[in-house]
């Protein structure tokens, strides 16, 4: 299959936007704003001369080449039944299979694909294309993941069911793009916090390392992946924007002290823009189709998801 010029985009909000940005630098054709109303005021910043604006799902035009869903991801399920026979290059915003798991029974999978843009993170691809050095075999790996319960108990009635489908799908993502699914996974003893949400505690094995996992309740800290090595490096990635790859401790002098600091081997950060980070990479992947992970793959990342929550 080609490369794919006429994109519609499903949904106003700002991830449509983010996507739009992007496939403006790609030079597509045409692109279909699609939406239920057209007395819709956020979709004047969509207007330009390659795009034109389609109110509903039942009129986007036939040649449409390829589809991004970017509606409130709490009725992204409902979409993907709409189009369920679709065998024309679908992205959808994550997550998918939140509310029920129609996503088992829908035909033609492999072009159905699911937007976790984090895997596209220059941080991400850097510890990807590390992780298949033999010299880089890892000790152990450590991953933070802060949660926002008080804002899902405003919106969901059974809000705990819910809660990993929101930011930290990304973080459980990254597990399973990096490491794959553990062997096994043990419980660890958990605790309240002041919302009473609990705070969750897991081991993961694998053949050859451990993994623990930490979820808490909206702390004052970022989103975290730690990465240990035989060799006695060590990665930090915090938050996802930046890495940082110590390599030795060095001494130095403060005022006639020594002190043993942590040598920085290499530092990535990705660059302030107008594009959010790793959706071009993403978008550029679509339309050409490259992108990798379609909802066949996904369904670890869904499996280990609602292990989490229901634990």
């Amino acid at each position: 299959m080609g490369k794919s010029s006429n994109i519609a985009i499903i949904g106003t909000g700002s991830a449509a936007y983010e996507h739009f940005k992007c496939l403006k630098l790609l030079n597509s054709n045409k692109i279909y704003i699609v939406t239920r109303k057209k007395k819709n005021h956020k979709i004047k910043k969509f207007k330009n001369k390659k795009t034109k604006i389609i109110e509903g799902l039942h009129n986007i035009p036939s040649d449409t080449d390829a589809f991004v869903v970017a509606t409130p991801w709490y009725v992204n399920d409902k979409i993907v039944n709409f189009f369920k026979f679709e065998k024309k290059p679908i992205l959808f915003e994550k997550p998918l299979g939140a509310f029920n798991s129609n996503y088992k029974f829908i035909k033609y999978k492999k072009n159905k694909y699911v937007g976790v843009n984090r895997r596209y993170f220059k941080t991400i691809s850097y510890v990807k294309k590390l992780l298949n050095n033999e010299n880089y075999q890892i000790l152990d790996v450590d991953v933070r993941i802060s949660e926002k319960y008080l804002l899902f108990k405003k919106r969901f009635k059974n809000h705990l069911s819910k809660i990993y489908f929101f930011s930290s799908i990304h973080m459980i993502d990254l597990i399973i793009f990096l490491f794959d699914s553990p062997k096994n996974i043990i419980k660890l003893r958990s605790s309240k916090s002041r919302n009473f949400f609990k705070n969750k505690h897991f081991y993961f094995k694998y053949k050859k390392f451990n993994l623990s996992l930490n979820i808490y309740d909206d702390t004052c800290e970022n989103n975290s992946i730690t990465l240990r090595f035989t060799n006695g490096e060590k990665i930090v990635i915090k938050p996802l924007e930046k890495l940082q790859h110590y390599d030795k401790l060095i001494i130095k002098k403060i005022n006639d002290k020594k002190f043993y600091i942590p040598h920085v081997k290499k530092e990535i950060i990705e660059k302030n823009s107008h594009l959010k980070p790793g959706f071009f990479v993403q978008m550029k992947l679509f339309i050409e189709n490259k992108l990798s992970i379609n909802i066949q793959m996904y369904t670890n990342t869904l499996k280990l998801i609602r292990y989490l929550s229901n634990a």
